[in-house]
């Protein structure tokens, strides 16, 4: 009989710490360019090192840009302010200086 009382209660015990324990993680999102989980709050993935703008892809922001040549890209704001930008910048979303939305580079 007293097993039973202890086998309950440690099984009891286990069950609440489980809970605590999961209750207690951060929330996580998936990365929408890798897929990897990452904390809900991040700006930028841990893992591809990509900026995370209101966790939407680049492809969804409705800035069009196009490549130029290898050493600059021409990009287009929202606003129709031609922009350049480095190459280095290719498929980051950056904000754009004139009217400080976030633009794609492809």
């Amino acid at each position: 009989m007293r097993d039973d009382k202890k086998h309950s209660e440690t099984q009891m015990l286990l069950q609440s710490a489980t809970q605590q324990a999961s209750s207690a993680r951060p929330k996580e999102r998936k990365c929408p360019f890798c897929a990897e989980l990452i904390l809900e709050e991040a700006i930028v993935c841990k893992h591809c090192g990509r900026d995370i703008v209101g966790g939407d892809p680049p492809s969804a922001s409705p800035p069009v840009a196009v490549k130029v040549s290898l050493q600059e890209l021409k990009i287009k704001c929202m606003r129709g302010a031609n922009l350049t930008a480095k190459p280095r910048l290719s498929g980051r979303t950056v904000k754009s200086p004139k009217c400080k939305q976030p633009i794609a580079v492809p």
